[in-house]
Parts: C-alpha cells; structure tokens; sequence
C-alpha cells in the first residue's frame, strides 16, 4: 500500500468505533474459465489468501486495536486462519457474491435484524494445512511390487 493510501485507512479507523472491511475476490480471481486475470489456473484462483494488497490492509486495520467485522466476497474459501486468532477481529462474515440486494441484506445483519445461519453445500477446511493432496502429477512411479485391484486379484498370490 502506499503511504497515501495507509494513512487515509489510519486516520479513518481512528474515528470509527468499529472498521467493516469488505474484501474478497472477483471474476478476474476466480471463474469457470481461464479468464484475462487467471488463464494459467484453468478459472481457478492459484492461492487461498486474500489476493493484492487487501491482508496487508487487514493486518494494517487490526493492529491498530479497534473491532474489526470481515465480509468475504467470494465464489470459495479463502484462508483467514491467522485473522481468526486475531483478539481484534471479532467476525468474519462469509457473503459469497450477495448480488444487487446484498447490500440491504448485509447491512440488516450487521444491525441486528436477524443471525446469519444455514448449511453449507461445500466444505471449508479451518486452514490450509488440513486440505486433501491436490498437486498429484501424473508422471509418478507405479511401483510393480503393489498388487492390482483392491483383491490383490493378478498379483500372482493367493488370498
């Protein structure tokens, strides 16, 4: 962030009482498709952290010791473990893409007018070190001494 930018954010979360941060991704991280921003990730986003330089904003808010509320704007996860554990962090709101009414919706959560629950459809893991192996390639070394099938059937060995 430039010194500019730093600055303003500083002098902004000093006169409020609590800093809502909305941060996140958008379409150019994230997609179906290679788009422009990820063509080389096949529209997948090549990382969990919050992309440029909004963790650096984050940490930048939070240490300065005021609440911090996160809203998430995003299509899948993205690691905040380290914000979790953050005293000053009090909430992150995962909105996914809230769309043209959001906005409403969102701001209605924050005062009070109803508790954000439900059911996810997908599985978020609580950090990135608890993911399933997901870089297997292709050109490994099958070893022969394993036997074939879950019988061990064309190994040559009775079971």
């Amino acid at each position: 962030m430039g010194v500019r930018t730093t600055e303003h954010v500083k002098l902004s979360v000093e006169h409020a009482d609590v800093a809502v941060m909305c941060l996140g991704l958008d379409a150019t991280i994230e997609g179906e498709q290679g788009d422009a921003g990820n063509e080389y990730a096949s529209g997948d986003k090549l990382g969990l952290n919050l992309p440029g330089l909004q963790e650096e904003l984050l940490e930048t808010v939070a240490a300065m010791g005021k609440p911090v509320v996160v809203l998430l704007m995003a299509g899948s996860a993205i690691d905040l473990l380290w914000a979790e554990h953050n005293p000053n962090v009090k909430a992150i709101v995962d909105c996914w893409y809230p769309g043209a009414r959001g906005g409403k919706v969102i701001a209605e959560m924050l005062f009070g007018e109803f508790f954000p629950s439900g059911k996810l459809p997908v599985r978020f893991y609580h950090g990135t070190e608890n993911l399933p192996v997901w870089n297997i390639r292709d050109d490994y070394e099958r070893r022969e001494d394993i036997p074939a099938g879950s019988s061990g059937a064309g190994s040559g060995t009775a079971l």
